[in-house]
């Protein structure tokens, strides 16, 4: 009798903990399919365009107010149609803007849009496609908790809050917005030579001399005067002069096509240094569109190249230099700390 007792106590515990395992799982099964619902839901769909049939882009913010027109598949300054607009950085900003999704819907009949600085935006846009379908959005203040943007549609009602990577994306400058001369994408071992042509001062000139695989180097007011120096293709001196020199880049753009009252403004029609960079390059580079010469009477696979930069004045901050790349009519920024690293050559003088 105590032995049959003994069992069914043992049976009623094992339905009891199966019933527990099978609350504790039907539980968990609801909790997660709540997460995965709540993970997948998203806000309204503010407004959603086919980027490759948006034909006009306006957009408005502290930066600049600029219209982009499509012209065939090319955008182009509605003010200016000569202005060479950077076609990758536009496209970008289209597609980004093709779509908006808000986080949620906050506000319905919003009568005081300063509270959201809707009424003083931090972006305007506006976007026309090819079949005249015009979409506009506004972007007020970030919101105080983080996460978004307070915006709104051509109501000026009905407030959202939107993710805030839209506005990010239009924080470009008309000038930033210019399509930029290709600089030389280089190894510190594709530099054969590279000259500094002083206006005040001393002029700096280093070969590679490749049968002794040294390099020889040259410091003075004038070069063909001063004496010749080697120094090891490994030592630090060139290495900290050579990585400064392919680490060179333009910012951004300034004047397009310079008038002569532009490069004397900006320090170029007599500029404080020239630079020459020599340097080989593969001939099937997608850089390469001419050879000057072969590096090698029996090496087809690499030519020699130059490239000249010409450095003027320092800018009102005094975070760039003005430059001008040879054979372009443009005027550039490029950042001080780039410049005065490529001008760094004490090292060889002591």
């Amino acid at each position: 009798m105590a032995e049959k007792k003994k069992q069914i106590i043992t049976v009623l515990v094992l339905c009891i903990v199966l019933a527990g395992f099978g609350a504790g799982y039907l539980l968990a099964s609801k909790h997660q399919k709540q997460a995965e619902e709540a993970e997948n839901e998203t806000g309204p769909v503010l407004y959603e365009l086919d980027a490759d049939q948006i034909t006009q882009l306006h957009y408005s913010n502290s930066y600049a107010d600029i219209v982009l027109i499509k012209d065939g598949d090319t955008w182009k300054l509605e003010e200016d149609e000569n202005f060479p607009v950077d076609q990758k950085t536009v496209e970008s900003m289209v597609t980004d803007a093709a779509s908006v999704t808000a986080d949620r819907l906050l506000l319905e009949d919003c009568d005081d849009l300063s509270e959201y600085q809707l009424d003083d935006p931090t972006l305007q846009l506006e976007l026309v496609d090819q079949d005249g379908e015009t979409q506009s959005i506004t972007y007020g203040m970030e919101s105080a908790a983080g996460g978004g943007y307070y915006a709104c549609m051509d109501d000026m009602q009905t407030v959202y809050l939107v993710p805030t990577g839209l506005v990010a994306s239009f924080e470009y400058t008309k000038n930033q917005l210019m399509e930029l001369p290709d600089i030389p994408s280089l190894e510190t071992d594709d530099i054969q030579s590279y000259q500094i042509q002083a206006k005040k001062g001393n002029s700096f000139l280093i070969t590679y001399l490749e049968e002794k695989e040294k390099y020889q180097y040259r410091s003075g007011r004038d070069l063909d005067k001063a004496a010749k120096e080697t120094v090891s293709e490994d030592s630090s001196e060139v290495e900290s002069l050579l990585s400064s020199v392919v680490l060179m880049d333009l910012s951004e753009g300034v004047s397009y096509d310079a008038s002569k009252k532009e490069l004397k403004q900006y320090g170029l029609s007599d500029p404080a240094y020239t630079i020459t960079l020599g340097y080989t390059e593969s001939e099937d580079s997608e850089d390469s569109e001419e050879t000057d010469e072969e590096t090698d009477e029996g090496d087809e696979d690499t030519v020699f190249k130059e490239f000249v930069l010409r450095i003027g004045a320092l800018d009102d901050l005094e975070t760039s230099y003005y430059v001008q790349v040879d054979g372009d009519p443009g005027i550039y920024l490029m950042s001080a700390d780039t410049v005065l690293g490529m001008l760094e050559t004490d090292a060889f003088e002591d």
